[in-house]
């Protein structure tokens, strides 16, 4: 690709808001320029991804789909929304983490840029890191273990 071809994408959150509960409307606006002749489709989605100890797993939950027109190559913008769904909720364990984004990509050369977000209660990630101890055994209630 030469530098007249390099595809600039944009993502800008409403408020710059990135912490959501389920039921909350995810707003913001998509904007590009100098797109490559090539480029034909704009993509916004919404997704989840695992990243940690074993596979990644990545599940599209919502995509607003943009023809590109030769008159929109050289820039643009375009509004979304996107409602926060109600699970999973992003969260932070000890082997793995859940992490929600909004995404723009370019096709076909599937140039993006990503926005991480987070839902949950509180707007917050769920800590699950925190090591339980667990009892002695023989466990016996009301004894005393030594």
């Amino acid at each position: 690709m030469s530098a007249s071809e390099i595809i600039k994408l944009n993502l800008q959150l409403n408020g710059n808001v990135s912490e959501y509960v389920a039921g909350e409307t995810i707003r913001g606006t998509a904007s590009w320029e100098s797109l490559p002749e090539k480029t034909n489709k704009l993509s916004v989605r919404l997704i989840w991804y695992t990243q940690g100890k074993g596979d990644r797993d990545v599940e599209l939950l919502a995509s607003l789909d943009y023809e590109i027109t030769p008159g929109m190559r050289r820039g643009g913008q375009q509004g979304f929304d996107f409602v926060a769904p109600s699970r999973p909720y992003s969260f932070s364990g000890k082997l793995i983490e859940l992490t929600w984004a909004v995404e723009v990509i370019a096709y076909p050369t599937r140039d993006s840029v990503v926005e991480k977000i987070v839902i949950g209660p509180e707007r917050k990630v769920r800590d699950l890191s925190r090591s339980y101890e667990s009892p002695k055994w023989p466990f016996i209630p009301n004894a005393r273990n030594s």
